[in-house]
């Protein structure tokens, strides 16, 4: 498959087979069938002006939004966020974390958690 960009191909298939992460290095590219539902996790860092906030969106579908917390993702912040979120079905959200102080280039300061199905072939760009 060619989709302007990139080409999706037996050998593309495999070497993200092997990698055994869905993941094609040659290509930059996650591939999934259809069907597949896999959690994005964005984390939020200061950048070189000190802005910490970005609105994401991403094209071709939307996701359920799975909550968010400050600082560096951690599996146990998110499983606890679990037990007290009701997830929302969106297509942009923001995320969002203001240091309480100046903090240095590259610190974590916030994530959130993006679950989303892949329902149809394509190549779905995600921006912010």
């Amino acid at each position: 498959m060619y989709n302007g960009q990139v080409v999706v191909d037996d050998a593309a298939e495999a070497r993200a087979a092997a990698q055994g992460n869905y993941f094609d290095n040659s290509t930059g590219a996650y591939l999934l069938e259809a069907g597949d539902i896999v959690e994005v996790v964005l984390q939020n860092q200061v950048g070189s002006n000190n802005v910490v906030i970005h609105p994401f969106h991403m094209h071709g579908g939307d996701f359920w939004d799975m909550g968010g917390g400050d600082g560096q993702f951690t599996e146990e912040a998110y499983q606890e966020l679990q037990q007290q979120v009701d997830p929302i079905r969106r297509d942009t959200t923001l995320l969002s974390a203001l240091p309480s102080t100046q903090a240095a280039t590259g610190t974590p300061h916030g994530w959130r958690v993006w679950r989303w199905e892949a329902k149809s072939k394509g190549v779905w760009m995600l921006h912010w």
